[in-house]
C-alpha cells in the first residue's frame, strides 16, 4: 500500500477560496479609496484657505449693523482717580473710534501717536468723535499701569477700558490694532485692521457723521 504524504498537500482554509487575481484587485481598490480621501482633504484645505483669505479682516461682517453693546471698567490716567464702568451706549450720538489694542503690540503704539496727531491737526473735529481704547492684555498686576502709561505717553483725549476677551470676540477681532468706526446712530460704519494715519482717520470720521 502506498502511503499518502500529507505534507505535500496545501493546508485547507475555512470558507471560500479567493478567485485568482482578487488580492491584486482589492489592493488596487483600496489604493484608489486612499487617493480619493487624500485628494478630498487637499481640496477641503484649499477651499478653507481661500475662504479665510477673502474674509474681511477684523470682523468686517459687522459693517452696516448695530455695534454690539458692552459695559467695561474704565482706566483713568492717574491711579489715584476713581475708575468707573462705561457703556458704549453712553456715547450714542457721537462718532466712536473703538481702538482694539494690546500693550505688547508695537503698531498699537504707533496708532496712539496718530490719535494724538488727529486731535492736534484737526481741532474742528475734536468735539465730533470719541476714542475708546479697548485693551486686550491678559489680566495681571501690571495691566492697569500699562494702560495708564499709554494714555500719559501719547497724551490724546480718550477713554481706556479693560476687556476680558468677550468684547473683542463679539466684534470678531483677530488682529491688533483694529479700528472700528461707529456712527452716531450706533451702526458700525467701518472696520479696519492695521495702523491708520491722522488724515485717513479724519476722512472716516467725516464720512460716519
Amino acid at each position: 500500500m502506498t502511503q499518502t504524504d500529507d505534507s505535500s498537500h496545501e493546508p485547507s482554509t475555512v470558507g471560500p477560496q479567493p478567485e485568482p487575481g482578487n488580492e491584486a484587485s482589492d489592493g488596487l481598490a483600496s489604493s484608489r479609496v486612499v487617493n480619493w480621501v487624500i485628494g478630498g482633504l487637499i481640496i477641503g484645505l484649499v477651499v478653507i484657505n481661500v475662504v479665510n483669505a477673502l474674509r474681511p479682516r477684523g470682523g468686517g461682517e459687522l459693517v452696516g449693523q448695530q455695534a454690539p453693546g458692552f459695559t467695561l471698567p474704565e482706566i483713568s490716567t492717574a491711579a489715584s482717580e476713581s475708575d468707573n464702568a462705561i457703556s458704549l451706549s453712553d456715547y450714542r450720538g457721537e462718532v466712536i473710534l473703538l481702538d482694539f489694542w494690546a500693550s505688547w503690540c508695537k503698531p498699537c503704539h504707533e496708532q496712539a501717536r496718530n490719535f494724538a496727531s488727529l486731535q492736534e491737526n484737526y481741532p474742528k473735529l475734536r468735539d465730533e468723535f470719541r476714542i475708546i481704547a479697548v485693551n486686550g492684555d491678559q489680566p495681571g498686576p501690571n495691566r492697569e499701569e500699562k494702560v495708564r502709561q499709554r494714555l500719559r505717553t501719547y497724551a490724546y483725549e480718550g477713554t481706556a477700558v479693560l476687556d476680558d476677551g468677550k468684547v473683542q470676540n463679539t466684534y470678531g477681532i483677530s488682529t491688533y490694532p483694529t479700528l472700528v468706526v461707529v456712527g452716531p446712530d450706533g451702526v458700525v460704519d467701518r472696520m479696519s485692521a492695521g495702523v491708520h494715519p491722522a488724515d485717513k482717520l479724519a476722512e472716516w470720521i467725516r464720512a460716519a457723521r
